[in-house]
């Protein structure tokens, strides 16, 4: 049998019970006894299965609710769990006709109002978004059934809600993992990576701001990628961390670190403060035990970030460490490749036919300029060139200064 059905039964069963608990409740004011007289024994049995019958509904975890609809609207009976689900006491409900609809998100409203007034839907479970009285956000799932007096006109909304919040966000996070999966493998390069790390963060943790940053592979800095969330100070202010300060080690350390900010033993500067953080999560990303980058997580309205969000944070970071190795070791490749090309292209360029002036010996280039030999050269090769001056061109240039070196040669 499904769950919808259990539920229709159930409800069907408290509709029994509420019916019957009226008759209880219409006998023993009929039967009251007089001071100084002995109540019967069915009496008894009775205020005890009335007992039993308010328990249920007294410890039961989701919410039971009956909301009158005619002659005028309002909550009939709200049990108990309503405070611990929704942060509204069962009186305050009674006292606002209209807070079950108040609680509903705005962008769920319209479908609960459609219900109602439409008297349509009711055969099966709806989903809806409540806000609670602290301003935070539950997912419930409803099971609702309309009550009918002897002319046919509905008077009533019997139901029962469930939290499925934690059900949700299990489906939210899968969701959220399969697809950094999908981009990871669709991404080539480290910093996009990073990027679409960071949003899927925030979606898995609830957290509102937070930035990711990269190892870098020469000092082992660590400088910012990508933010969201932040203020521009605060970012400037955050944006390197150099190798060997207390938050450098903290990162290296490798370990997932949860905390209020600022983490023990960190001072605090002006801009950090003001920006008002409370919870607070470090997640360093690594690869065959090297850490290569870090997700720093953040929130202005939390203090903790909740165990499931914990979880899936740590899958996301196990995730990505891998993807950026790879991306990492293509981009050396790709460095190295046009390296080599421009390589092989100074090479070719040599190799080539080259015009050059039959008279003073300048080389053409491709643009049609005239270079000297030594400027091309250089400028087309790793070869450098130094100046001097042969024999031949020193007797020429040099008549006399040639004639004196060389008798001193032959002297010597």
């Amino acid at each position: 049998m499904g769950t919808g059905s259990k539920r229709r039964e159930l409800l069907a069963e408290i509709a029994k019970l509420r019916a019957r608990l009226q008759q209880v409740e219409q006998a023993l004011q009929a039967t009251q006894p007089t001071p100084g007289t002995v109540a019967h024994p069915s009496l008894a049995a009775m205020r005890q299965s009335e007992e039993r019958f308010r328990s249920l509904f007294e410890n039961v975890k989701d919410l039971i609710y009956r909301y009158r609809l005619w002659p005028t609207p309002g909550f009939e009976y709200v049990s108990p769990s309503a405070t611990a689900i929704t942060g509204y006491t069962p009186e305050e409900h009674y006292a606002n006709p209209n807070l079950g609809f108040e609680i509903v998100h705005p962008d769920d409203r319209p479908l609960l109002q459609a219900m109602v007034e439409a008297r349509i839907g009711f055969e099966r479970p709806v989903v809806l978004r409540w806000v609670r009285k602290d301003g935070s956000q539950l997912w419930t799932e409803q099971h609702n059934t309309l009550i009918y007096d002897a002319s046919g006109r509905p008077v009533a909304i019997e139901g029962i809600a469930r939290d499925i919040t934690e059900r949700k966000q299990a489906e939210e996070i899968a969701l959220a993992q399969r697809d950094l999966a999908l981009d990871l493998a669709s991404l080539a390069s480290i910093e996009p990576m990073l990027q679409r790390c960071l949003e899927a963060a925030l979606l898995v943790s609830g957290m509102d701001c937070g930035g990711v940053y990269r190892v870098d592979p020469d000092t082992a800095d660590l400088r910012l990628v990508h933010s969201q969330g932040l203020s521009a100070d605060f970012v400037q202010q955050v944006s390197h961390v150099p190798a060997g300060s207390d938050r450098w080690r903290l990162v290296m350390a490798g370990q997932p670190l949860y905390a209020r900010y600022s983490p023990d033993g960190i001072v605090l500067q002006d801009t950090e403060r003001k920006e008002g953080l409370r919870a607070f999560a470090l997640l360093p990303i690594r690869h065959q035990d090297q850490v290569i980058a870090s997700l720093h997580l953040a929130s202005h309205r939390f203090d903790q970030i909740p165990a499931m969000g914990r979880a899936a944070l740590e899958l996301i970071v196990a995730q990505a460490g891998s993807a950026i190795a790879r991306a990492a070791a293509e981009e050396a490749r790709q460095q190295l490749i046009v390296q080599l090309q421009e390589a092989l292209a100074k090479v070719k360029t040599l190799s080539g036919l080259l015009p050059i002036c039959a008279s003073c010996k300048k080389i053409r280039d491709d643009q049609g300029f005239w270079h000297q030999v030594e400027v091309y050269i250089q400028e087309h090769s790793d070869a450098e060139f130094t100046h001097g001056i042969c024999p031949e061109c020193a007797q020429k240039l040099y008549p006399q200064l040639h004639k004196v070196i060389t008798d001193d040669q032959e002297n010597s």
